[in-house]
């Protein structure tokens, strides 16, 4: 299909390249809301709500990492477009640490205070929400650094799956 200058869109290698994305997308969405349908099905309307009070404590954290991820998100593809391996360990690894930095410390002061913090937002009978909360991020800080792999997977590409499996993660 013409471009107007003469040139091919390639629909085929649109595609071909995206699917990872796609791929990665479609777990992580799906990773965001299989939970819900669990609980849903599971727990009554009042322990619902608790886990949704927990959960949406426990989600507000995400602005400390979003500009971080943006930011890697566009600079990392550069990075691998060097094929400096070396120069891809390096801002990976950093990157990683940067993420744990950040996000872990708030994590521990959230899990600790979590009980008041469900005491000022709302009433005692949610007060069981803590444990959820505690749970959500321990597991959350464990596994902070799999954003940052899954930004270097979509920056590398297909090429560069092989060299990843060598890359030590963390610090």
């Amino acid at each position: 299909m013409p471009n107007g200058k003469g040139g091919q869109f390639k629909t085929f290698s649109l595609i071909y390249y995206s699917a990872p994305i796609f791929l990665s997308v479609l777990i992580s969405t799906g990773a965001d809301y299989i939970d819900r349908f669990i609980v849903t099905f599971f727990l009554s309307l009042l322990e619902l709500h608790i886990y949704n009070l927990s959960l949406l404590i426990s989600t507000s954290l995400i602005f400390i990492i979003s500009p971080i991820t943006a930011i890697i998100f566009y600079k990392l593809p550069i990075i691998f477009g060097t094929r400096n391996i070396d120069d891809i360990k390096f801002n990976v690894s950093k990157a990683i640490t940067v993420f744990i930095a950040l996000y872990f410390p708030v994590a521990f002061i959230v899990s600790a205070l979590s009980q008041s913090i469900i005491l000022f937002i709302s009433k005692e009978d949610y007060l069981t929400g803590y444990l959820t909360i505690m749970i959500i991020y321990v597991t959350s800080s464990l596994i902070i650094s799999s954003d940052i792999i899954g930004i270097s997977l979509q920056s590398g590409g297909r090429i560069y799956l092989s060299y990843l499996s060598h890359l030590r993660y963390f610090p």
